[in-house]
């Protein structure tokens, strides 16, 4: 999640969509909806949840806004995205879709804010992908990383 803006605003709608789904065990779109519900009163936050099944090796994914999602690999990269959404409008909570991907073996999956420029892109021959997932996410913040915005990335392997 990420609040539109800076400061204790963007802070407490993003919280407030944060606790609404932390301990709730639904689909990524039915936490979206809960999440949105959440933020209304706030001034909004754009989010994305993914589930990712390592039994059946499947990522689900919704969300609505600027989070990005990245999946690197064999297969090269796989960029999904959201819907065009702010939760947290009171007027209108939106219907969320989830996508559903296939996952192989060796993918690393990156989720990134709009503290990192839309341009980055990592390839399966990077060898930043070798290493720990901090160590991704590192490097994804010092080589992408905005110097007038917050960032957040996550990273799965």
């Amino acid at each position: 999640a990420d609040g539109l803006g800076h400061g204790n605003d963007a802070r407490e709608a993003a919280a407030a969509a944060i606790e609404a789904i932390a301990s709730t065990d639904a689909s990524p779109a039915e936490l979206c909806r809960l999440a949105a519900q959440a933020a209304v009163g706030t001034r909004g936050t754009v989010l994305t949840v993914i589930e990712i099944d390592e039994r059946d090796r499947k990522l689900r994914l919704a969300g609505g806004g600027n989070v990005m999602t990245h999946i690197v690999g064999p297969r090269g990269t796989r960029i999904l995205s959201t819907q065009a959404a702010v939760l947290g409008n009171q007027h209108r909570i939106p219907s969320f879709n989830h996508e559903e991907r296939e996952l192989d073996a060796h993918d690393v999956v990156i989720l990134f804010t709009d503290g990192i420029s839309a341009r980055a892109r990592l390839d399966v021959h990077n060898n930043a992908l070798r290493g720990h997932p901090l160590g991704v996410a590192d490097h994804m913040l010092r080589t992408f990383g905005r110097t007038n915005d917050d960032a957040m990335v996550i990273v799965s392997t």
